[in-house]
């Protein structure tokens, strides 16, 4: 299903980070590694906007199938979408 759509743009750019600031020594690799982890997390924030405009519905993804009030819920709609 479409819902591991929903971790792809926020992991994303937090294992670009450290990864990034491992080539900070080399001036020509850093800016490289930083744009192709921002293209990566641009291309899959649009294919969760062609999924949530594809199914016309909120796509969530319960994080370790605990319930919702303990657990942690990620719901994706059109609004934030747009805003992410």
């Amino acid at each position: 299903m479409e819902s591991w759509l929903l971790l792809l743009p926020l992991l994303l750019p937090l294992a670009g980070v450290p990864v990034t600031l491992a080539f900070r020594k080399n001036r020509k690799v850093q800016p490289a590694l930083a744009l192709a982890f921002m293209l990566a997390a641009l291309a899959f924030s649009l294919l969760l906007l062609r999924a949530l405009l594809t199914s016309n519905r909120p796509i969530s993804l319960q994080m370790g199938l605990w319930p919702a009030p303990f657990g942690i819920t990620f719901t994706a709609d059109l609004l934030g979408v747009f805003m992410a």
